[in-house]
C-alpha cells in the first residue's frame, strides 16, 4: 500500500489534473534540489463511478445505474443504457461473469433481465434468453442454464456460433471444466462426453469430479486403504498413460509438468514430472533457499513461484531457482529509476505471477525541501531544511525482473496484454501540505520508461 508520512488532505478534482499533466514528478528530488524526468502524459478523463478491468482490449465502466463498454483508446463501444453488465443483487460489475473472455462477453438485457453473449465485433451472438451463465472458457464453450418448454430449469452448454447443446446427466462441476464432463451413469460407470454431446470413452477409474482434465490429462487414483492411494493419470481416451506411483501430493499439469511428492527414498522435497512420468526436477532447501515452500506449482509461460526464508522464489522449467526481490533490485535497466532515491528495499514476499509478470511492492526514500516558520518578534525567521520522505509503491516487473509499471502506485492490477492499460490507484505528495489521488488505467506500452502514467483518469466518486 502507498504510504506518505503527511497528514495533508486530498486535492480537488482540478488540482488533480493540473498536477499530472504540467508538473514534475517532484516526490523523488534530491538533496542538491534536483528534479526527477516529468512523469505524465495525456490523461483523458472518463466520468465513471466504477470501472473495471480490461478484458481483450475491453473495460466495462458504470456511472450511476448504468453501463457501458469501452475500448482501449476510451472511445465508447457500446452506450450507457443499453446492456447490463451487474448481477441481480446490486448495482455493481459482475466481475466473475461480465467482460470480454476468449472473444466472448456475458451482457444482460435491461428489460428482461435475461442473460446473453456478444462476440469481440459486439454482435449479439447468443440472444438475452438465459437465466444463469458463466463466461466461455479457452476451449471455445461456456456453460449455461434456460427455461425448457415446458419452464423447468435445464443446463447447456453454448458454442461461440450461439449453437446451443443439451448438457447429459446433471454435470454439477461441469462448469469449471476444459474440454469434457464426467456423467455418472447407471450402471456404475463415469461416462465422458465432449461439450458438443460426443461420448468419448467410459471409465470406472477415481478421480476428482471438482478438477476435470489439465493439459490433456486427468490424475487418477487407487483409493487403496490397505498399501495407501497412488495415483497417476489418464487421457481423453481413457488411457491409464502414467501409472499409478505417486503417493502424497499430487498435482496438475501445466505447460507439460506436474507438481508431486518425491518417493521416501529421493532426498528432495518436491518433484516435477513430465506427461511419460518421469521425474525432471528435483527441489530442496538449501542455504540460499531455506524453508523453500511450493504450494500447487503450476508454470505459466514458463515460470512458477514460491516462497523461502529470504523471500518469494522464481522456478523455470529446467528447475533453476532465483529470488524476485533481488532479480528486480539488481536489473541493470531498472537501476536508472532506482538511483534517483535515497534507499529503495523491494519487499521480499507478497510477490503475485501472472502472466510473466511479477506484481511486487517497493519502499523508496527521498528528501525533499521543507519551510520551518520559528517563532518571534515580526514573524519569527522562515527556515528550509531537507525532510527524508518514504513511502511504499506497488509496480509490475517481467520475468527477467525488468520493471514494465514503476513501482508508484497504491495499487495496481496486472496489465491486460491485449490493451497494455492496468487498472490502477495513485497517491502523491507534491508538497508536505498538498497530497494528489487519482484512480484510472496506467499505460506500460510507452515509449518513454519515465513517461509512464494515467492513460484514463476516473473522477473519485462518494
Amino acid at each position: 500500500m502507498l504510504q506518505f508520512y503527511s497528514n495533508a488532505k486530498a486535492s480537488s478534482l482540478t488540482l488533480l489534473l493540473v498536477c499530472l499533466l504540467n508538473i514534475s514528478f517532484c516526490v523523488a528530488q534530491n538533496p542538491v534540489g534536483k528534479t526527477i524526468d516529468q512523469l505524465y502524459s495525456q490523461a483523458k478523463l472518463i466520468d465513471a463511478t466504477e470501472y473495471d478491468e480490461f478484458y481483450q482490449g475491453y473495460a466495462i465502466i458504470r456511472k450511476g445505474e448504468e453501463f457501458s463498454l469501452i475500448f482501449q483508446d476510451g472511445r465508447t463501444v457500446i452506450p450507457f443504457g443499453k446492456y447490463k453488465f451487474n448481477n441481480l443483487q446490486g448495482f455493481k460489475i459482475d466481475v466473475e461473469r461480465c467482460g470480454f473472455r476468449n472473444g466472448m462477453c456475458v451482457v444482460r438485457d435491461p428489460v428482461t433481465e435475461k442473460y446473453g453473449y456478444i462476440n469481440r465485433n459486439l454482435e449479439l451472438v447468443v440472444p438475452c434468453t438465459l437465466i444463469d451463465v458463466k463466461p466461455f472458457m479457452a476451449d471455445g464453450y461456456a456453460w449455461a442454464k434456460r427455461l425448457d418448454a415446458k419452464g423447468k430449469e435445464q443446463e447447456i452448454f453454448i458454442d461461440k456460433k450461439g449453437i446451443k447443446y443439451i448438457a447429459k446427466g446433471q454435470p454439477s462441476y461441469s462448469k469449471f471444466q476444459l474440454d469434457c464432463y464426467p456423467v455418472l451413469t447407471a450402471d456404475g460407470y463415469n461416462t465422458f462426453y465432449a461439450k458438443n454431446g460426443t461420448l468419448l470413452f467410459k471409465t470406472k477409474r477415481q478421480f476428482d469430479y471438482a478438477k476435470g482434465f489439465s493439459d490433456g490429462l486427468i490424475k487418477v487414483d487407487t483409493n487403496d486403504r490397505m498399501s495407501g492411494s497412488k495415483s497417476g493419470f489418464m487421457d481423453k481416451k481413457g488411457r491409464l498413460v502414467i501409472p499409478y506411483q505417486f503417493k502424497g501430493r499430487v498435482y496438475e499439469f501445466h505447460e507439460g509438468l506436474a507438481l508431486v511428492e518425491p518417493p521416501v527414498s529421493d532426498a528432495f522435497k518436491y518433484a516435477y514430472i513430465n506427461k511419460k512420468g518421469q521425474i525432471v526436477i528435483r527441489l530442496n532447501s538449501s542455504s540460499e533457499f531455506e524453508d523453500l515452500n511450493i504450494d500447487k506449482g503450476n508454470f505459466e509461460q514458463g515460470y512458477t513461484i514460491g516462497s523461502s526464508r529470504k523471500g518469494n522464489v522464481m522456478i523455470d522449467t529446467l528447475g533453476n531457482m532465483t529470488l524476485i526481490a533481488d532479480k528486480i533490485r539488481y536489473n541493470q535497466f531498472n537501476q536508472a529509476f532506482f538511483s534517483r532515491f535515497n534507499a529503495v528495499e523491494i519487499q521480499k514476499d507478497n510477490i503475485k505471477y501472472k502472466n510473466g509478470q511479477f506484481k511486487f511492492y517497493a519502499t523508496m526514500s527521498f528528501k525533499m525541501p521543507d519551510t520551518l516558520i520559528t517563532g518571534g518578534l515580526n514573524g519569527g525567521r522562515k527556515i528550509i531544511r531537507m525532510e527524508t520522505y518514504t513511502f511504499t509503491g506497488q509496480g509490475i516487473a517481467s520475468s527477467n525482473g525488468q520493471i514494465s509499471i514503476l513501482p508508484i502506485y497504491k495499487e495496481i492490477n496486472f496489465p491486460e496484454i491485449n490493451s497494455t492499460l492496468a487498472k490502477a490507484s495513485y497517491v502523491m505528495n507534491l508538497s508536505k501540505n498538498v497530497k494528489v489521488e487519482a484512480n484510472g488505467y496506467a499505460d506500460f506500452h510507452s515509449e518513454n520508461y519515465y513517461n509512464q502514467f494515467f492513460q484514463f483518469i476516473i473522477p473519485n466518486k462518494n
